[in-house]
């Protein structure tokens, strides 16, 4: 009776050490699946806001269209004389 007893308290002995290291495996699990989601959440803000600042200046007309055919010509004033 004792050799079953100590055969059933090693048996779960091994079975909580196998819990815990599966326990410790799933831990490691979700923490690189929220590092990834975090990382790709940070990757669609960035995506976004550099998709929001060439839309602004499109609309601005930095970037014209190859439409419109025309050119803009910029003319600097010559520097003042005298001071």
């Amino acid at each position: 009776m004792d050799d079953l007893n100590r055969d059933n308290d090693a048996q779960r002995t091994l079975e909580q050490k196998a819990l815990h290291n599966v326990r410790g495996l799933v831990d490691k699990l979700e923490a690189s699946d929220r590092a990834e989601r975090k990382l790709q959440k940070q990757i669609l803000v960035v995506f976004a806001v550099l998709l929001a600042v060439f839309a602004s200046l499109w609309a601005a007309g930095i970037f014209p269209s190859k439409k419109s055919g025309e050119t803009v010509e910029i003319v600097i004033a010559p520097k003042p004389q005298g001071k």
